[in-house]
């Protein structure tokens, strides 16, 4: 399991979300105002309010096993106090057990699916064990309860760069600009994707040659279906190999084997095939490329 710690800047983010979360879910506990019995609730609210508050505090000045245990205690009057599971489940995180604290998070989401602070430090634990897949549901269900939460389209497209998502991933990084066009991190991994998105395209690019061999005559074949023989070696004693067939090209596609006004990659290799059966039916001639 990777426990590795998150750095400070992390940790402070970790906080403020905790922070923010144990805050939201204050206000809405306050919202009671009619009657003897939300009276009552608004009193407990208050309670529940200094609870949260005391294990913040704890976490805070990182005692985390006494927070730990101060959930756990609390836990135990009511176990469906989502801001004492995230708290709880962020300080198990923090001493390295990560699978732990995901569960809390899991009980806190059953209690209360609509957080949205829950889902994103949800996704910063299971960061931490490299789960990435599952980090990215995390952060579309952020997005899908608050479509404006800042800087959660940069982190979607991060996710998405780390699977090799390319195309994916660049419209997350747009969708992220778009919300804050000087996020400068935003824009330096969107280029990130596109240099990568240009490299597959260039790996996955495939070339033709027009080859001749006794049996099949003129044809056009894959580059890398070539077939090469061992020939000897060189003063230095490195291999020399030689193509079997007689090999004309290549010719590159660029994923298009009908661009340009006569052609290319594929249309361009079968037409001068054709070429080559028209004009040398049995073979190449002397000046042609010729294999041992």
């Amino acid at each position: 399991m990777n426990s590795e710690m998150p750095s400070h800047e992390e940790t402070a983010e970790i906080t403020s979300l905790v922070a923010a979360s144990t805050h939201a879910l204050s206000i809405r506990a306050s919202l009671v105002t009619r009657g003897l019995r939300d009276i009552a609730e608004f009193l407990r609210a208050d309670a529940i309010k200094s609870v949260q508050d005391q294990a913040l505090d704890l976490y805070m000045q990182t005692k985390f096993a006494e927070a730990i245990d101060f959930c756990n205690a609390q836990l135990e009057i009511d176990p469906k106090d989502d801001a004492l599971l995230q708290i709880k489940g962020v300080c198990l995180a923090k001493l390295g057990n990560v699978e732990e604290g995901l569960d809390c998070y899991g009980q806190a989401i059953a209690v209360n699916s609509e957080n949205p602070h829950c889902w994103l430090l949800k996704s910063r634990l299971l960061k931490m064990l490299d789960l990435t897949d599952k980090r990215l549901q995390c952060l579309r269900r952020v997005i899908q309860i608050e479509p404006s939460y800042e800087g959660v389209w940069r982190e979607i497209g991060v996710c998405l760069l780390e699977l090799r998502r390319y195309d994916e991933a660049i419209e997350a990084f747009d969708s992220g600009l778009r919300q804050n066009p000087s996020d400068g991190d935003c824009l330096s991994q969107k280029d990130i994707a596109l240099a990568e998105l240009a490299r597959d395209q260039r790996l996955t690019e495939v070339s033709f040659m027009v080859v001749y061999d006794r049996n099949k005559g003129w044809h056009v074949v894959k580059e890398e279906d070539v077939k090469w023989k061992l020939v000897g070696t060189d003063s230095n004693g490195r291999e020399t190999w030689q193509a079997q067939e007689t090999c004309f090209g290549p010719f590159s596609s660029n994923n298009d084997p009908n661009e340009g006004p006569v052609g290319s990659g594929e249309a361009l290799a079968e037409a001068l095939a054709e070429e080559k059966r028209r004009l040398y039916p049995n073979g190449p001639v002397q000046g042609e490329p010729r294999s041992g």
